[in-house]
C-alpha cells in the first residue's frame, strides 16, 4: 500500500466540483476555452489565489462566503425565479434560512456567481472553478456542505460531488478522508455514496475499507463485493496507478504544484 503525504504545503486557489446526471465531469473540454482572456474569469482567478489550509475537523463557526456557497449549491432545485440577480437570491436565500452573512459576504458572494463563464449560476461557478482550484479548497468546501447538509438527498450530492472529484483526481487526499470518517459518522455515511470514477486501485481498495464499516450505507453504494476489479476494464493502466490526476500534482518533495494544463 502506498504512502500518502499528510504534511501538504501552503496551499493556495479554490476549487470544487458539481456532478452531472452521468456523474462524471470532463474537465478536459474546457481547457482549451480562452478563460484567461475574460476579465471576469481572471478576476474570479485572483479572488482564488488566498492562502487555505486544508481543515480537519467540522464545527459550526459563523458563516462564510464559502458556506454560504456550499447551502446555496445543495439548495439549488429551490432557484426558479430567473428574473432576480443573484444578490437578490442570496440575499432572500439567507434571509429565508436565517443565516448571518453579511452584506459584503453576500455581495463577494453575488461576484462569483455573476462570473460569464460560470454561466452566472451556482452549478456553472461549482463546475468552472474546479477547473482551477486546489485540492484543500475542494477539501473545504466538501466539509461545508457535509455541514451543511440536511437530508441524504444532499449527502449523495456531496458523494457524487466533490468527494468523488478529490478521490478521483487528487487520491492522494485519501488520508484525510480515513482521518474524517474516524471523526465523523455522517461524513463516513456520505462516503458510501461515492463510486469509483477514475480512483486509482489504492485509492478505490481504502475507499471500500471505509465504506465497509458503515452499518447504514446508501442503497447506491456499489456492492463491497466489487474490488479491485471493479472498472478496472475502463480505466487506463495510469489511472489505476496515479491518484493525482487534476490541474496539482506533488512534486518530489510531496508539494502541490499546478500545471500549466491537463494532459
Amino acid at each position: 500500500m502506498k504512502k500518502h503525504c499528510l504534511a501538504d504545503p501552503e496551499p493556495n486557489g479554490s476549487g470544487l466540483i458539481v456532478p452531472s446526471q452521468s456523474r462524471f465531469v470532463d474537465l478536459r473540454a474546457l481547457m482549451a476555452y480562452p478563460v484567461f482572456v475574460k476579465t471576469d474569469a481572471v478576476q474570479l482567478l485572483l479572488r482564488m489565489n488566498t492562502w487555505v489550509s486544508p481543515r480537519t475537523n467540522l464545527t459550526e463557526n459563523s458563516l462564510t462566503v464559502d458556506a454560504l456557497m456550499a447551502t446555496y449549491w445543495l439548495n439549488t432545485e429551490e432557484q426558479i425565479n430567473t428574473s432576480k440577480s443573484n444578490l437578490e437570491h442570496l440575499r432572500q436565500f439567507a434571509e429565508e434560512r436565517n443565516l448571518v452573512i453579511s452584506e459584503a459576504g453576500l455581495q463577494e458572494a453575488a461576484d462569483h456567481l455573476d462570473v460569464e463563464l460560470a454561466g452566472r449560476n451556482v452549478n456553472g461557478w461549482v463546475v468552472f472553478i474546479s477547473f482551477f482550484g486546489h485540492p484543500h479548497n475542494l477539501w473545504n468546501f466538501m466539509l461545508d456542505a457535509v455541514l451543511a447538509a440536511k437530508n441524504d438527498e444532499h449527502l449523495l450530492k456531496i458523494a457524487a460531488g466533490p468527494a468523488e472529484h478529490i478521490l478521483a483526481h487528487y487520491g492522494s487526499m485519501v488520508p484525510y478522508f480515513e482521518e474524517q470518517a474516524r471523526r465523523d459518522r455522517k461524513f463516513k455515511r456520505m462516503l458510501t455514496g461515492v463510486w469509483r470514477h477514475r480512483m486509482s486501485d489504492d485509492v478505490w481498495m481504502r475507499l471500500r475499507a471505509i465504506q465497509s464499516d458503515v452499518p447504514d450505507p446508501f442503497s447506491s453504494m456499489i456492492p463491497l463485493d466489487q474490488g479491485i476489479a471493479y472498472m478496472a476494464d475502463s480505466l487506463s493502466q495510469a489511472d489505476r496507478e496515479n491518484d493525482d490526476k487534476g490541474m496539482y500534482r506533488r512534486d518530489a518533495k510531496g508539494e502541490w504544484k499546478k500545471l500549466a494544463r491537463l494532459k
